[in-house]
């Protein structure tokens, strides 16, 4: 199991990867790139 340090630091790493600042931005990010599919 991971500490929580570790997952905030992986998540941050996403972060600024995608360029998104937060989650909402994140499952905008997947909608809009087709990851996720805004009907379900």
């Amino acid at each position: 199991m991971s500490s929580p340090r570790t997952v905030e630091n992986y998540r941050d790493s996403i972060f600024k990867k995608l360029n998104v600042r937060t989650r909402v931005r994140l499952a905008v990010y997947d909608i809009e790139n087709g990851y996720t599919n805004k009907d379900k």
